[in-house]
């Protein structure tokens, strides 16, 4: 099961100018708050619900 995230802005030409001559760039506000919200949530659960076999 997947949720569907789309990216609320695009790169621009400058941030692609720097990952490939980086290989990684730091990109700010590119996901949907309820989405990051959402994953956050998920990893808090599962945090708090982890068991001796994981």
């Amino acid at each position: 099961m997947g949720f569907p995230a789309f990216p609320t802005r695009q790169l621009t030409a400058e941030e692609l100018k720097r990952y490939d001559e980086d290989g990684v760039i730091m990109v700010t506000g590119a996901l949907d708050k309820n989405w990051v919200e959402m994953v956050e949530q998920g990893v808090e659960e599962a945090r708090h619900a982890q068991s001796v076999t994981g």
